[in-house]
């Protein structure tokens, strides 16, 4: 699913498919995320440095790629992803998250 995740809606000159609009991200697409998402923390601080990225997906996305994901996404902390930052890397552009997925309440 990471692969997926940033081949298909990221770099869509590797898919065939067009993307589907308004699309609305399921329970179990958010949990998929979040079990990448921890994974990916090394330090478990609840936040992705470049390495972390990096480590993960050298094979598909060079450097210059992942630093520019980390300066167009990364608007939290310097240098860090959040989980929501992270979401808007990896989900389609058009991708809806229902609030009741992320309501705490």
């Amino acid at each position: 699913i990471m692969e997926r995740a940033v081949i298909n809606y990221k770099m869509p000159q590797y898919t065939k498919k067009a993307p589907k609009l308004n699309q609305k991200l399921g329970f179990k697409n958010l949990r998929d995320f979040l079990h990448i998402f921890v994974d990916m923390d090394r330090n478990h601080d609840g936040f992705l440095c470049f390495d972390d990225f990096y480590c993960r997906y050298q094979h598909i996305l060079n450097k210059k790629d992942i630093n520019e994901y980390f300066t167009e996404f990364g608007k939290t902390m310097n240098d860090l992803l959040t989980l929501d930052e992270f979401l808007k890397i990896m989900l389609p552009k058009d991708c809806i998250i229902p609030e009741e997925l992320v309501d705490n309440e």
